[in-house]
């Protein structure tokens, strides 16, 4: 079957972003160009580069309006996208509250330590955000 245009585009980019890499380049910082972006000391853990934060809600499907902006962020500037719900951004957000760093921890969401430098509310804004009200504490 024949991919519609959207989505082959989309496709497109992913299979270049992803699977173009090398066998060997494992380290996961999503830095095609296989220049260093983590950086480490004997008391850090690695660290990639810098990501932007989509906080959408749980489950959410309808991602197309948000692709272009995440398709510039890497294209442009190699920061990728990370998506998750409120409450996963309490589970796995960490606020360094003497520097004011905001990092999503490794896990699910990112392979090593990324330092947020801008979160993009997709969600929150409700009410109806917050069932149990207190979604993300």
């Amino acid at each position: 079957k024949r991919i519609p245009g959207a989505m082959k585009v989309a496709h497109d980019r992913y299979v270049r972003r992803f699977l173009s890499r090398s066998a060997n380049d494992n380290d996961d910082d999503d830095d095609e160009d296989g220049d260093a972006t983590t950086t480490t000391t004997t008391k850090e853990k690695p660290r990639g580069g810098p990501a932007v934060l989509f906080v959408v809600q749980d489950g959410e499907t309808n991602t197309v309006d948000q692709r272009a902006l995440e398709f510039a962020l890497w294209d442009d500037h190699k920061i990728p996208v990370i998506r998750m719900s409120l409450g996963a951004a309490h589970a796995q957000l960490n606020l360094d509250e003497t520097t004011g760093a905001l990092t999503v921890r490794p896990g699910p969401y990112s392979n090593v330590e990324r330092e947020v430098s801008v979160v993009y509310y997709r969600a929150g804004y409700a009410p109806t955000d917050y069932p149990g009200g207190d979604d993300g504490a």
